[in-house]
């Protein structure tokens, strides 16, 4: 076959990119690789890699791709060899490529990046140690007796279990429903084990449980910190997610102290805690090494860690934070199986929970399924769309045209009505303009963006990042028609029609995304925020960065390297956020990339409500459609366990 023309094509269409090409060539190179199948093969692992997988399986690849238009396409089968099995054997038979510390790995099909498979066999490691609750070795720290010892230890005649009873009482007006003993299991394992896994929706109470388990432990057990304390860690991958973190934690502290006062429980040190990014928790390096600076010999200071929002983090991330525990400490993960995977590669909350519980660690891998929300139009949406159930899908929508939009989106304003969930029937192949989308629609979101400057204007950066998240646009493509590209061109479009915001500064006010992390001043990849004016330089205020004295922790417009506009986003991007309204593009064909996992992150980003744009056949074709990464923590994990 014709290597150099297929990797060409495959370049011509945007699937693989000219660093994969020239990473695959440089790498051949070295290792003196004639066969140039394997150089095809290495192409498709670094594309594989760079596009949230673990690992390129060479026996089932794909068959169709989404070309620069947002259609999808077939793929010519001339592109890969006829024999696989053989062609599997090949990269397998190239040992400076394949063998032992080489740049890949091959298993059975599966070809790695060496660093990948390392990472994933060392997450199995660590975690079949702790859910077998095998202290085993972690470096030299548990050699010298004198090294810190971290862990959590009950005081004498605390009375964990009855107070923990007490404490998981039926919340008013759910009295019918008795204790959650999902809830109940989840604090049992976070004090108890060494690892856990707390997933579940919007409203199954994550936090709530978190913040009792927490109470539990500052107030009945000794730790490492200073008079026996117990030192605690919240992370989450973006400081917005980590900010969010620290709201949630405050309001359930609250909340104890409302409904349990009289268990004299520990909730101020609740509200001290300070939830912080991963990149500082592990103290992610930049400059000469970006290496974390924490590992076996100088783990994370802590007696129990908390990770939110870790449908967001990547394998290399799971695993620089449990390279760097001691341990000792308990480890908590706290997410959503069910939403999207991280941008990077890897999805370990889908793969910790169906590994560890299908291999029998049910006791620490806790699902919670009861949801104490009122926006239950929401969540029979959201489930409907997890199920597949088209049927139960199409009854939670009220369906229009974009014609009679006008009407419904005046209801929306009133800050007093009922939640709502509907569907815009309309052809989103094309320029996107308001009769497309519906007039109501466009107005909708430009009042929303007014709304915004308006504040920026007037000095309020307070009140603009709080109407920033009134609500947003969600696309499933980044090019294309309909996808967030359009529509931030239309918006753009639209809202320099207005006369009033016609003023030399066009940023000031425009709603940004950071999208690459930047050690130096600590922001990440999908930091949301908005451009203001503050001094003599534009400054941007990102979601979730205060300073001690509660103001916005302005940075120089200039220092942020990456920005884009963010009239509207990708529903990756919008993970660990939420907003009253969430309208959702659709692309304008069925695609890959639309899944019923993509789509059920994107509705449950809403407080209120929730309105999808597009055609009913792409919407039909994308609850049908499950996500697919290609990993191999799942196996590794039953296949460790198993063995217990």
């Amino acid at each position: 076959m014709d290597v150099d023309a297929a990797l060409t094509y495959l370049q011509d269409i945007g699937m693989v990119s000219p660093g994969d090409v020239i990473g695959a060539k440089t790498l051949c190179d070295v290792a003196d690789v004639q066969d140039e199948t394997v150089r095809l093969a290495v192409a498709l692992a670094l594309w594989r890699a760079r596009t949230g997988h673990v690992l390129v399986d060479l026996a089932h690849l794909p068959t169709t791709f989404v070309d620069r238009e947002g259609t999808v396409k077939p793929l010519p089968r001339e592109l890969w060899p006829d024999d696989l099995d053989a062609w599997v054997q090949r990269v397998r038979d190239e040992q400076k490529l394949s063998g032992e510390d080489s740049p890949l790995v091959v298993a059975g099909s599966w070809v790695y990046l060496q660093r990948l498979y390392r990472a994933e066999q060392a997450v199995v490691t660590q975690l079949a140690a702790r859910l077998r609750d095998d202290q085993g070795t972690h470096g030299t720290v548990l050699d010298d007796p004198l090294a810190w010892k971290p862990g959590l230890t009950p005081k004498a005649g605390f009375d964990l279990t009855g107070i923990m009873h007490q404490l998981f009482a039926p919340a008013p007006g759910y009295e019918d429903r008795g204790v959650d003993q999902a809830q109940l299991a989840a604090v049992q394992a976070i004090v108890n084990k060494r690892f856990t896994v707390i997933s579940g929706g919007p409203g199954t109470g994550k936090t709530a449980t978190v913040a009792k388990a927490l109470s539990l432990v500052l107030t009945g057990f000794t730790g490492s910190g200073p008079n026996g304390a117990p030192v605690i860690k919240v992370a989450a991958f973006t400081g917005k997610a980590a900010a969010r973190a620290k709201e949630a934690l405050s309001t359930s502290a609250d909340a104890i102290d409302v409904h349990h006062a009289d268990l004299g429980l520990d909730t101020n040190g609740i509200r001290a805690i300070e939830p912080m990014t991963i990149a500082r928790l592990i103290g992610m390096g930049w400059g000469i090494t970006t290496q974390p600076k924490v590992n076996a010999d100088n783990p994370i200071d802590a007696d129990l860690i908390v990770i939110d929002e870790v449908s967001m983090v990547s394998l290399s991330d799971l695993h620089a934070v449990l390279a760097g525990t001691h341990p000792r400490t308990h480890v908590v993960l706290v997410g959503d199986h069910n939403q999207l995977p991280s941008i990077d590669a890897g999805q370990v909350m889908a793969d910790l929970t169906g590994g560890a519980a299908a291999a029998g660690a049910d006791d620490a891998i806790i699902t919670l399924q009861t949801n104490y929300r009122s926006e239950q139009h929401i969540n029979h949406l959201a489930a409907a769309v997890l199920a597949g159930d088209g049927v139960a899908m199409w009854d939670q929508l009220d369906v229009m045209s974009p014609q009679e939009t006008a009407a419904f989106f005046d209801e929306l304003r009133h800050p007093d009505g009922i939640g709502r969930c509907a569907f815009v029937e309309t052809d989103l192949h094309g320029p996107l303009t308001k009769e497309r989308v519906g007039v109501g629609l466009a107005e909708y979101m430009i009042d929303q963006r007014r709304q915004v400057r308006d504040f920026v204007l007037a000095g309020d950066i307070p009140g603009a990042l709080a109407a920033n998240t009134n609500a947003v646009v969600l696309a499933v493509h980044q090019r294309g028609y309909g996808s967030r590209a359009y529509w931030n061109q239309a918006m753009d479009r639209w809202f320099h029609e207005l006369p009033l915001h016609r003023i030399p500064d066009d940023w000031v006010g425009r709603p940004v995304m950071v999208t690459a992390n930047d050690r130096h001043i600590d922001v990440v990849n999908g930091d949301i925020g908005i451009v203001v004016r503050a001094g003599a330089q534009p400054q941007v205020a990102l979601d979730g960065r205060w300073t001690s004295t509660g103001d916005a922790d302005l940075i120089d417009l200039h220092r942020l390297r990456s920005l884009e506009t963010v009239h509207a986003m990708t529903v990756h991007k919008s993970q660990g956020s939420e907003y009253g309204t969430v309208v959702v593009l659709l692309p304008t064909s069925p695609s890959p990339l639309m899944t019923r996992e993509l789509l059920y992150t994107a509705i449950t980003r809403a407080k209120k409500h929730v309105v999808i744009v597009g055609s009913r056949e792409v919407l039909d074709a994308g609850i049908r459609t499950k996500n697919q990464r290609a990993t191999g923590l799942n196996e590794g994990l039953q296949a460790a366990l198993s063995l217990r």
